[in-house]
């Protein structure tokens, strides 16, 4: 469906690493400048795992406007300024307790407290939105997630980066990506179908399948794959502009 000759609003949600960041977090030029020009006719927001000062300095790397989403939908900001639009704190026994645990597997520790991401903090803080294991040997994490696995309240999500890295990030249960999209979609007034959304992670999956228009990167995992509307190229081959020029033009324009 051509979208703006049935004047249907529309938006684009996008994923951070693996997805706009190679190695070493840079965002080649050519993605930098197909995202500026895109911005220009449609709203972009960052929905990534990461903290709002990593979110806040890619969207005023690339002028993204309107609300930007952290650690995986539990706190947005607004892109222009960083100021806090909202939050879900996990509380403090529940965030103390899972810190325990992590301390005491053979994965790292980085926690996001009132808005700071805390790389193996010496001690719990206040104010957590989220925490997460980390490991370049996925089966370390497993520990922690069969410990944790009956944990009320949280839940738990994997992901990993192009540095080799896995991840396990606790959040609130009414986080995750897919509330970026509800979000989103209320500040715009776009309905969900209308939306584009480009990921590469198993974090991904719920924010693609609540947008009418997934896009999964060409280092996707197979089943991300092949859950989605389209496949583009690798982070490595500028994927997203290819995503931008081959699908989302295309269908917008």
């Amino acid at each position: 469906m051509d979208l703006k000759k049935n004047n249907i609003k529309s938006g684009l949600l996008v994923d951070l690493d693996g997805t706009l960041l190679k190695e070493h977090d840079v965002i080649s030029e050519t993605v930098s400048t197909d995202l500026r020009r895109l911005n220009k006719i449609l709203p972009i927001s960052i929905v990534s795992g990461r903290g709002p000062n990593d979110v806040l300095k890619f969207s005023k790397l690339l002028d993204f406007k309107g609300p930007q989403y952290c650690e995986n939908g539990s706190r947005i900001i607004d892109g222009l300024t960083g100021g806090l639009i909202s939050e879900k704190l996990i509380p403090y026994d529940s965030a103390s307790y899972i810190y325990d645990v992590i301390k005491k597997s053979k994965a790292g520790c980085i926690l996001v407290a009132n808005g700071e991401t805390q790389k193996d903090p010496l001690e719990i803080s206040s104010k957590i939105s989220s925490l997460l294991a980390y490991s370049k040997i996925e089966d370390e994490l497993t520990v922690v997630e069969k410990t944790l696995e009956d944990h009320q309240g949280v839940i738990s999500i994997k992901s990993s980066d192009e540095n080799g890295y896995f991840f396990l990030n606790y959040h609130r249960k009414d986080s995750g990506k897919h509330t970026a999209v509800d979000h989103f979609c209320n500040f715009y007034r776009i309905l969900p179908e209308y939306i584009f959304a480009i990921g590469d992670g198993m974090n991904d999956l719920l924010m693609l399948r609540k947008c009418g228009h997934s896009i999964a990167m060409g280092n996707a995992s197979n089943l991300v794959k092949n859950e989605a509307t389209f496949v583009t190229d690798t982070i490595e081959n500028d994927g997203v502009s290819k995503s931008i020029n081959d699908y989302i033009l295309p269908n917008f324009l």
